[in-house]
């Protein structure tokens, strides 16, 4: 694995068959090593994000969401956020760096040192961001996912030490030493499909009867956030060819379809929906599009799947799957937002022609 100091620039990592397994592991070493277990994440977010911290012992601490990012609010993170806190979760959501304007998050960095700040990668293509380091590099800790559904291919995961932290050191040094636990890849697959029925049912329930129940987590699901069986040669080395094909992309090129897909939107000048304006920084993995009635939403998606363009609406507000106070935008945008993406300007051609149809004024 000599390969992996080489692109991230440092020597200390875990790799795990999932960033999944990587998180949820981590975070079980840290609480030990460091007594705290109260983990901040967004609350519009993968549900295993939530699962992992369930399942590594700590207490989840959902966290509203910035609407221009899609990320954590800084706002209500500032409220929440204490002394006791033992690790925050900021994600790169959708491929949209989150970090375009560092000095805040590193202000509250500095003020609870004590904390861990791990940067989610999972959801880009570890591009350059503002502060010349790759995402995933500009905090303490980056999270990376190279599954064949997320932007890096490959299935695996990795954590990265990203800061020189005697702690940090220290949890690395013990997440390396863990006995290792591994299933069959058939059981890995019926787990993920378990974790996949529980989510789908519960995100069903809330769109259909709009009302928040506690759902009971599936224990069976800590084996597939456990398991950390080497990760096969084949896997790695599909993994690092994903990473240097990408890095070898100019972001003009990995978001062609996107860029043109915006400039054709932003021509109809309709108010009942908002772009999301790409940046230099940004490369885009999933478009977001927000909609300002559910109705609209709905039926937007049902007619772009219907002429086979891949969308999704797919992530829900965790604080009302899992019955915790409500967080106001990520409410929202669960019911608001579709995200599309594209294999071909065909594809673009004709989810504009949907668009046209709806909003042309």
């Amino acid at each position: 694995m000599s390969d992996l100091p080489r692109i991230f620039g440092s020597k200390n990592y875990i790799v795990r068959n999932s960033a999944r397994s990587a998180l949820c592991q981590f975070l079980f070493i840290a609480k030990k090593k460091i007594g705290f277990k109260k983990v901040v994440i967004p609350s519009f977010c993968c549900q295993s994000i939530y699962l992992a911290v369930i399942f590594s012992g700590c207490k989840p601490l959902l966290v509203d969401v910035d609407n221009t990012n899609f990320s954590l609010s800084i706002s209500d993170l500032k409220k929440k956020i204490n002394d006791q806190t033992l690790a925050i979760l900021l994600p790169h959501i959708f491929g949209i760096n989150a970090l375009k304007n560092p000095n805040e998050i590193y202000k509250l960095k500095k003020k609870f040192s004590k904390s861990i700040w791990i940067e989610d990668a999972c959801q880009t293509f570890i591009q350059k961001g503002l502060l010349k380091n790759n995402l995933g590099m500009q905090l303490d800790v980056g999270l990376f996912s190279f599954d064949n559904s997320k932007p890096l291919s490959g299935s695996m995961g990795m954590i990265v030490q990203n800061s020189k932290n005697s702690v940090l050191k220290g949890i690395f040094e013990e997440f390396r030493s863990l006995k290792n636990n591994f299933h069959k890849n058939s059981v890995i697959s019926e787990l993920k499909r378990l974790e996949a029925s529980y989510y789908n049912y519960c995100v069903s329930h809330l769109r259909v009867s709009n009302n928040s129940e506690k759902h009971k987590i599936p224990t069976a699901l800590k084996e597939l956030y456990f398991e950390n069986g080497p990760v096969s040669a084949s896997n790695y080395k599909n993994s690092i060819s994903s990473i240097n094909k990408v890095l070898a992309k100019s972001s003009d090129e990995l978001n062609k379809y996107f860029l043109l897909f915006y400039k054709k939107l932003i021509k109809l000048n309709s108010n009942k929906f908002k772009l999301y304006k790409i940046e230099k920084s940004d490369v885009i993995w999933r478009y977001p599009i927000v909609f300002d009635d559910r109705f609209l939403t709905e039926r937007i998606s049902y007619e772009l799947r219907r002429i086979g363009i891949n969308c999704s609406n797919h992530y829900y507000d965790l604080s009302s799957i899992f019955n915790k106070a409500k967080c106001l935008n990520s409410y929202s945008l669960s019911n608001n937002i579709i995200n599309i993406w594209f294999n071909s300007f065909v594809e673009v051609h004709k989810a504009f022609k949907i668009f046209k149809v709806n909003f042309y004024d």
